[in-house]
């Protein structure tokens, strides 16, 4: 049948059952862009995908998951952290929500990465990233930490940094 996609195992089909829902997850988040006429006539580049930390409510956990979306061809990044839930027995995994780092999202602003990782505490983990600014000079770069926050959903911290 022409169209039809079959899987060897099951495990083949969790791998592109969750490639294809960060692709949709991305879209969606990049459509709430602040530069969304820009965004909505961009394909859609998903740099990044970096998972850290975890998150515990009643019986419901998970992970924090940021995507880093690069925009105007090339020119700059978007960054977005997203609350995602585990599966287990009787729940299903998915996107709790989904939220631009606004203060990093903005066209006529922008940020390129340059590096990204994580830092996991046993009480808070900490996105790290390395970015510099279309208007940096040569080897001069910021740091920001985005820290999960269950009221507030991030907390963002900047720090200057030079090569």
């Amino acid at each position: 049948m022409v169209g039809e996609i079959r899987f060897k195992s099951i495990s083949l089909k969790r791998i592109f059952v969750f490639w294809i829902a960060v692709f949709f997850c991305a879209s969606a988040s990049a459509i709430n862009s602040t530069g969304v006429s820009e965004v909505e006539n961009t394909p859609l580049n998903l740099d990044t995908v970096l998972s850290c930390g975890a998150w515990k409510e009643g019986d419901a956990f998970g992970y924090y998951r940021l995507l880093v979306v690069a925009v105007n061809q090339g020119a700059g990044d978007e960054v977005y952290l997203q609350k995602v839930r585990s599966s287990i027995e009787n729940t299903q995994a998915g996107i709790v929500w989904t939220q631009a780092i606004v203060e990093l999202n903005n066209e006529h602003d922008q940020y390129q990465l340059d590096h990204a990782s994580c830092e996991a505490l046993s009480r808070n983990s900490t996105f790290v990233l390395s970015m510099t600014h279309e208007d940096s000079p040569v080897g001069k770069f910021e740091r920001f930490l985005i820290i999960p926050d269950q009221r507030k959903r991030y907390i963002l911290r900047k720090k200057m940094g030079s090569r």
